[in-house]
C-alpha cells in the first residue's frame, strides 16, 4: 500500500515538472526573411537571421517550392528564380512543433534597347540624334563614345539619355564614331542591361576642285593647272572651244590643238560617297603674229617718203624711229608717210605684235641724198652704168670720148670714196668696188652725178 502511494506521488511530481517546462518554453517562430528584388539571371540569399527561433532547438527546414534554390533544407538557401516567386519555409523543432513563414522574391526584367537604328553613313559632317527606348518602363540610359582617330571632332566621350551631337570628319580618310549605350532599369533593382553598339560613319569630304587661273597663250598647246586630289578622283573635260587633253586624270595635263580664242575646260573631282565638285578654266589661244617686213630700202632727195611694209594678217603693226630723224605720220599704218627726214640714213622699224606671242620686227633705211655742190642730173642716153645695182664691179660707158673728164665716186654725204679716174679709150671705165660697203653712192662725171647701188 505504501509503495503504490509512493508511485503516485512520483508520477504527479513528474507531470507537474513537464507541465511547468512547457509553460516556460518560448513558442517556435519561422522567419523567411524580407522581400527581395533581383534582376533576371541574378541570385539572392533568403531566410531570416535567424530563420528559426523559439521552440526546442534542433531545427529542420523545408522550403517550397524548391525550384531555383541552392538547397531546400537549409536555413538560408540561395534563390535564383527566373520569375517572381513566393517561397515558404516550414521549421520543425525537437519538440515536434512547426512554424511557417513566406518571402517574395521579385524578378525584374533586364532592360534592353528596343529601337537601335541602323548604322548611319554621312558625308564629312552630320548632326546625329538618337532617343533610346527600352522594354522596361522607367529605364535610363548611359553611353560612351570613341572616334576612330583625332580627325573626328564634335562628339562627347560620355553622356546620359538621348544622343544629340554634331560630329565632323576633318581628315582625308573615312572615320567613325562608336557609341556604346547601356540601359539601366528603375530602382530598387536598377538592373543593368547589356550594352549595345551604334557606329556612325563619316566619309571624308570630296576635295574642292580648283581648275587654276585663266591663261592666254601663244600657239596651240598649254599646261593645265588643276589642284591635286586628296579625296576622290579627278577628270578634265572640254566644255567649249577645242583642244585635246593628253591625260584627263592628271591635274597638270597638257592640252594640244587649242583653237584661236576661248577654250573652256572643266576639272571635276568626284567621290562616290560625297558627290562631285567642279571648277572651270578658260585658255585663250593666240596665233603668232605675221612676220614683219618693213619693205625695201629707199633713196630720196626730199624730206618726205612713203613706207611700204606688209599689212599684218595676225596682230597689230607699229612703226618706230630707230636712228636718224623723221616724223611718222600714222605709226599703225604699214604705208605711213614720213616727213622731216634728215640727210643721210634714217632707219625705221616695223613691229607686229599679238600678245602674249613674241613680236616680229623688220627695219628699213630711208636714205636722203646730200647736196654735194651740184644736183643729181639724169644724163641722156649718152651715159650707161651696168650693172646697177652691182655686187663688186660696174662699168661706166659714154657714147663719146671723155678723155679729159675726171671721174669720182662719192657716198651720200658727198665724201669722196674713189677719185681721179679716167675713161679707158675715152669712153668707158670699170670700177672695182669689192672693198666698199654696200649702200648708195654717186658717180660724178664732171658736174653731173649718177646714183649707183652696191648690194
Amino acid at each position: 500500500m505504501t509503495s503504490k502511494i509512493t508511485l503516485r506521488i512520483f508520477l504527479f511530481i513528474f507531470c507537474f515538472a513537464v507541465m511547468t517546462s512547457d509553460m516556460n518554453a518560448q513558442a517556435l517562430v519561422a522567419n523567411a526573411g524580407n522581400a527581395q528584388d533581383i534582376c533576371n539571371g541574378s541570385s539572392v540569399s533568403i531566410g531570416g537571421n535567424p530563420t528559426a527561433s523559439g521552440g526546442i532547438p534542433g531545427y529542420t527546414y523545408v522550403w517550397s517550392p524548391s525550384s531555383g534554390l541552392s538547397s531546400s533544407t537549409i536555413a538560408n538557401p540561395t534563390a535564383s528564380p527566373t520569375v517572381t516567386t513566393t517561397y515558404t519555409v516550414t521549421v520543425s523543432d525537437n519538440n515536434g512543433g512547426t512554424a511557417t513563414s513566406t518571402v517574395v522574391v521579385t524578378v525584374n526584367a533586364t532592360p534592353a534597347l528596343t529601337n537601335l537604328p541602323p548604322f548611319p553613313f554621312y558625308c564629312q559632317s552630320a548632326t546625329v540624334v538618337y532617343f533610346p527606348t527600352s522594354n522596361v518602363a522607367g529605364a535610363t540610359f548611359s553611353w560612351t563614345a570613341m572616334g576612330s582617330s583625332g580627325s573626328v571632332v564634335g562628339y562627347s566621350s560620355s553622356g546620359n539619355g538621348p544622343i544629340n551631337e554634331t560630329i565632323t570628319n576633318t581628315g582625308t580618310s573615312t572615320e567613325t564614331v562608336t557609341y556604346i549605350i547601356t540601359p539601366t532599369g528603375p530602382p530598387p533593382s536598377s538592373c543593368l542591361g547589356s550594352p549595345s553598339t551604334w557606329v556612325v560613319t563619316l566619309y571624308a569630304a570630296t576635295t574642292s576642285a580648283d581648275a587654276g587661273n585663266n591663261q592666254t597663250i601663244c600657239g596651240t598647246s598649254a599646261t593645265l593647272a588643276g589642284n591635286p586630289v586628296l579625296v576622290g578622283y579627278g577628270v578634265w573635260l572640254l566644255i567649249s572651244g577645242s583642244g585635246t587633253i593628253t591625260t584627263p586624270s592628271s591635274p597638270t595635263s597638257t592640252v594640244t590643238g587649242l583653237g584661236v580664242g576661248p577654250n573652256v575646260f572643266q576639272w571635276t573631282i568626284n567621290n562616290v560617297n560625297c558627290g562631285p565638285t567642279s571648277s572651270q578654266v578658260t585658255i585663250i589661244g593666240n596665233p603668232p603674229p605675221t612676220v614683219a617686213n618693213a619693205g625695201p630700202n629707199q633713196y630720196v632727195c626730199t624730206t618726205t617718203a612713203t613706207l611700204a611694209a606688209n599689212i599684218p594678217v595676225v596682230g597689230i603693226g607699229s612703226w618706230s624711229l630707230i636712228s636718224g630723224s623723221g616724223n611718222i605720220t600714222t605709226p599703225a599704218s604699214a604705208t605711213s608717210g614720213l616727213t622731216n627726214l634728215g640727210p643721210g640714213n634714217n632707219v625705221f622699224e616695223w613691229t607686229i605684235t599679238n600678245p602674249p606671242c613674241a613680236p616680229t620686227s623688220s627695219q628699213v633705211t630711208i636714205t636722203v641724198c646730200v647736196n654735194v655742190g651740184v644736183e643729181e642730173n639724169i644724163l641722156s642716153d649718152a651715159i650707161t652704168i651696168s650693172p646697177n645695182p652691182f655686187t663688186s664691179q660696174t662699168t661706166i660707158t659714154f657714147d663719146r670720148e671723155m678723155k679729159n673728164t675726171p671721174i669720182y665716186l662719192r657716198d651720200v654725204l658727198g665724201k669722196e670714196v674713189i677719185g681721179h679716174l679716167s675713161f679707158v679709150n675715152g669712153k668707158s671705165i670699170t670700177i672695182d668696188l669689192n672693198d666698199v660697203s654696200n649702200g648708195i653712192y654717186f658717180v660724178q662725171v664732171g658736174n653731173t652725178f649718177r646714183k649707183i647701188i652696191k648690194q
